[in-house]
């Protein structure tokens, strides 16, 4: 063999014959350094001695596996004009690898000459069949070194924004390892931005096509399969031992192995990208969002999130399990049960009765059932924002719902930032949004034609905002309304809260209250006018702060006589000490706009 070893000197014109005049650039100057003023010599079989086996060797059995290769690529050039015509290139260097025909050589002497024919046809039809599919899915160029453009936008984009989601969103899987992982991730990438649908096909003619250049029963390719790891590497920007180790974890997966993988990979790449078109339309339209995991972590509801899978409610000294006794689950069935059926629900109360926490609850249980995908949180909606929030609508239930599943929308204008903002401070202006929140949130989902993309609606509302609504805006609600004050303004649903937030991280267990004290206490509880549930949250906190005693607030029940607000203040008076200090009074009543009931 070492007569083929064809030797040429190296200098700038034969570096150029060889490279070619458009090479890239770091090639061209890698070279020059290693060239210097010292002699360097080219090593490789040209081409021509395809043509002409017996004028480069005087060798029998490498001038027949010459022939071999020249039968092979004559029969595949069969008709083909002179400018599509197919050889081995590196750069523009057209050779024979001395490996290859060695391997020829090989085969000749184990399987004869037309057995050995057949199996180089099959390796030399993989490598151009796999040279095409890396051209197509990458975007190579016909050397397959260069990117072309959209390519090169392409792979920027899924480093800079794609890849960690991507990759690091993987099931584990011990036949792939991390090149592999990161090379069939491009490759189904760019093919899903370029092929769509056909995101399968090239892949797969890759992955056949490397299987057939695999050595059976080795961790090693044959030649040509050795010359596509050296371009992936190339291309790739890998060293030659991480492009084999990609190329080898393809291989080393079956057929539903591999389409598994692509699609996990393409299901991840659109679920990013839905993701950001989401959040692209959610601003346009002014809401929030959030799937079972966001909900989970407090996405709509910041006080309200998932603990070791039980859903928990946050107050000053920590989280709290929600309370589920008494009415309370009858109301979460009737609530999730007529939003399934009829799509819209609005709940009605007194303030301070937990409404929102039970909206929270129901809408828990619909994420964690996989009855709804996502929930869209709206604070405030006007004619100015009705069509970028009509076509956000719209857009989730044609397109983004395929992925994402049912949406819901929540209106809960008391507990959200609406209710608390500086220039809608005054009720009549919190009245004036909320009407026309609700009329904008009606009319749009009004505008929905199909019923599949409707999104399901959510309202909670204090009683007395409902009943201020313009009879109009009444009558429209009526059939949605479910008034739940009966069902949540229940002794037995004010022990429990009660008894809930007598526990701290001191004493786990609470206060060792009987069922008779718990009783009485709920009793005088249900008699306010509103507030129950805050009530009972602020009793539970104050006999952890006395020792379980319940005298001090018997005596606030008392004083306050069935009135909420006068209960509050009152408790917040031997909270803070403000009877000592007027100072807190005046700021105190600043910020929760009670300073005349204050003093």
């Amino acid at each position: 063999m070492g007569s083929l070893r064809i030797r040429r000197g190296l200098n700038d014109e034969e570096l150029r014959r060889v490279l070619g005049d458009r090479a890239p650039k770091h090639i061209v100057e890698w070279a020059r350094r290693m060239i210097g003023d010292s002699p360097h010599m080219a090593y490789y079989i040209e081409w021509e001695c395809v043509e002409k086996p017996n004028e480069c060797t005087s060798d029998a059995d490498a001038s027949r596996a010459l022939g071999g290769i020249k039968s092979v690529f004559d029969d595949r050039n069969k008709g083909v004009s002179d400018d599509k015509k197919v050889t081995i290139k590196w750069f523009k260097a057209e050779y024979i690898p001395p490996i290859l025909v060695e391997e020829v050589i090989e085969l000749i002497r184990e399987k004869g000459e037309n057995e050995a024919k057949r199996v180089l046809e099959g390796w030399v039809d993989a490598y151009f069949k796999a040279i095409g599919a890396l051209r197509k899915v990458l975007g190579l160029k016909e050397n397959l070194l260069e990117w072309d453009d959209s390519s090169i936008r392409l792979l920027s984009d899924f480093v800079n924004n794609i890849a960690n989601y991507v990759i690091g969103g993987l099931a584990a899987n011990q036949l792939m390892g991390a090149a592999s992982q990161l090379l069939i991730s491009v490759l189904t990438y760019i093919a899903f931005k370029k092929e769509g649908e056909n995101i399968l096909k090239e892949i797969i003619e890759l992955w056949e096509s490397l299987k057939k250049l695999r050595v059976e029963g080795s961790d090693d390719f044959y030649e040509l399969g050795r010359l596509l790891v050296y371009r992936v590497a190339y291309a790739m920007g890998m060293s030659y031992d991480e492009a084999k180790e990609a190329l080898m974890g393809i291989t080393g997966l079956s057929m539903d192995e591999l389409k598994k993988r692509v699609d996990e990979i393409e299901r991840k790449i659109k679920e990013l990208e839905n993701n950001i078109e989401l959040t692209r339309q959610e601003k346009r339209a002014g809401i929030e969002t959030a799937d079972v995991d966001e909900f989970a972590k407090g996405g709509i509801y910041p006080n309200v999130r998932v603990e070791n899978g039980e859903l928990r409610v946050r107050v000053e000294d920590g989280y709290h399990r929600i309370v589920r006794a008494g009415k309370f689950n009858e109301l979460i069935d009737e609530v999730r049960d007529r939003l399934l059926k009829r799509g819209f629900v609005v709940v009605v109360g007194p303030k301070g009765i937990g409404k929102s926490t039970l909206a929270a609850t129901v809408i828990w249980e619909l994420l964690a059932n996989g009855d709804v995908g996502r929930v869209a949180r709206v604070d405030s909606l006007d004619s100015d924002k009705y069509s970028e929030f009509t076509t956000f609508i719209e857009n989730y239930g044609e397109e983004l719902g395929k992925d994402f599943g049912k949406l819901l929308i929540l209106y809960d204008p008391v507990s959200t930032k609406a209710y608390e903002r500086a220039d809608i401070g005054v009720k009549a202006d919190i009245q004036k949004y909320i009407e026309m929140t609700i009329e904008v949130l009606m009319k749009a989902i009004e505008s929905i034609s199909s019923e599949a993309s409707k999104p399901l609606a959510l309202i909670v509302i204090p009683s007395d905002f409902y009943n201020t609504l313009s009879e109009e805006m009444r009558n429209a609600l009526e059939v949605y309304r479910l008034d739940v004050s009966q069902g949540l303004i229940n002794t037995e649903f004010l022990a429990e809260l009660i008894k809930e937030y007598t526990r701290t991280k001191s004493n786990p267990n609470g206060c060792a209250l009987s069922d008779r004290e718990l009783s009485e206490l709920a009793g005088e509880l249900a008699k306010f006018d509103s507030g129950q549930a805050l009530i009972a949250r602020l009793i539970g906190e104050e006999l952890a702060r006395s020792n379980c005693s319940a005298r001090e607030i018997k005596e606030l029940i008392s004083k306050a006589k069935g009135k909420a607000e006068a209960f509050i203040i009152l408790h917040i008076n031997g909270l803070f000490k403000v009877h000592e200090d007027p100072d807190t009074a005046k700021a105190l009543g600043r910020n929760l706009r009670i300073e005349e009931a204050i003093r």
